[in-house]
């Protein structure tokens, strides 16, 4: 998206430089074929424009633009999730809570992860910036039964930096993050694990007021024959919330809602 605005402000700016309404003369426009124009017809131009006061050069381009960022695409992934929450994890936990009565046992299983995310920047205004990271271990419970085998709960504990910039005024957030909520996962410790995860949780840094994640993840086994422990790696995609105490000055300028990629490492037991 971000790629995306870059390059149409790089076309409109070629587009105004281009026009041939830009120039005229008392006799006959000027008109010039869409292509870049060199450094001597530019000169040229404009020694024109001085000499010859029917000529009138407009150099002032205006790029008052916003960037579009990736907040509606964030709001799409947190719907989006729920709704798998929604429709699959409460009927399996309805369905465990009802044979937990009958003595029924879970036998969970589990995915350690060490991950690194990076965070999009979402900004509401061209001149304000947003960078976020997040590392941090996650573990994943998720059950060996059939009848439940995707009901899982996720938690993630780590540390976080997050910096908004606008003009020359920055502000940095940092402190240890803690996450935790209800995880879908398809698949078993010996295979290729797809989970859909939407937690939430808060930081110990006093500023922010709540954090939330929803994210689908790949754990890609690294070995199928393992007996007891699996080494995995972990990709994950999806959607950040950070809600400040205060949305005044520089946060005001930034979206509480981003993308983010992820990346790690850790072992399926």
């Amino acid at each position: 998206m971000r790629i995306l605005n870059h390059a149409l402000i790089t076309i409109l700016s070629i587009v105004f430089i281009l026009h041939p309404t830009t120039a005229q003369a008392s006799s006959c426009p000027k008109k010039f074929s869409a292509h870049q124009i060199s450094e001597t017809e530019m000169k040229k131009i404009m020694k024109d424009a001085k000499t010859n006061p029917n000529i009138h050069v407009n150099t002032n381009v205006n790029l008052n633009m916003n960037m579009v960022g990736s907040k509606e695409d964030a709001i799409l992934v947190f719907a989006i999730v729920g709704l798998i929450v929604v429709i699959a994890w409460i009927p399996y936990a309805i369905k465990y809570l009802y044979d937990l009565g009958n003595g029924d046992e879970y036998c969970p299983w589990y995915r350690l992860s060490f991950r690194h995310k990076q965070v999009m920047d979402s900004s509401k205004d061209f001149s304000a910036q947003r960078e976020s990271t997040f590392s941090g271990v996650q573990l994943g419970i998720a059950s060996l039964k059939r009848d439940y085998s995707g009901l899982g709960l996720a938690f993630e504990i780590g540390g976080h930096k997050i910096k908004d910039t606008i003009d020359s005024n920055e502000k940095t957030y940092s402190g240890t993050y803690l996450l935790v909520g209800p995880s879908i996962a398809i698949g078993g410790p010996d295979t290729q694990v797809y989970s859909v995860d939407l937690l939430g949780g808060t930081s110990t840094d006093s500023n922010i007021d709540f954090l939330a994640e929803a994210a689908f993840n790949w754990n890609i086994n690294l070995n199928p024959n393992a007996r007891e422990v699996a080494p995995t790696i972990n990709l994950s995609f999806g959607a950040s919330y950070i809600r400040l105490e205060q949305d005044e000055g520089i946060a005001s300028m930034i979206d509480e809602y981003s993308l983010f990629f992820g990346i790690g490492f850790g072992f399926n037991f």
